[in-house]
C-alpha cells in the first residue's frame, strides 16, 4: 500500500526470498520465494513458492510467478496461442 501511495501506481508487487546459492535454512530453503500483489479494490494477495534450480532459475521463476499473480488479480485471461 505504501509504494502505491508514494508512486501513484495502481498495482504493487513485492518479492522476497532466498535465491541462493547460500542463505537457506531448514525452515526456509534456497528456492523459497514470497510474492505479494496489491491491486485496486481487492485485498493483498500473498503466495509462498518453492522453486527448483539455481539462482538464475529461481529469479526467473519468481518474476514469472509474480507476473502471473498480477494477471490473475487483474482478471486478465491467458492467451491461447
Amino acid at each position: 500500500e505504501g509504494i502505491r501511495a508514494r508512486t501513484g501506481a495502481d498495482v504493487a508487487v513485492g518479492i522476497t526470498g532466498i535465491a541462493g546459492p547460500t542463505g537457506g535454512s531448514p525452515q526456509k530453503p534456497v528456492g523459497t520465494v514470497v510474492v505479494a500483489v496489491l491491486v485496486p479494490d481487492a485485498p493483498v494477495r500473498v503466495r509462498t513458492f518453492s522453486f527448483p534450480g539455481g539462482r538464475t532459475q529461481i529469479k526467473f521463476f519468481a518474476t514469472q510467478g509474480a507476473l502471473d499473480m498480477v494477471r490473475r488479480a487483474l482478471g486478465v485471461e491467458r492467451s491461447k496461442e
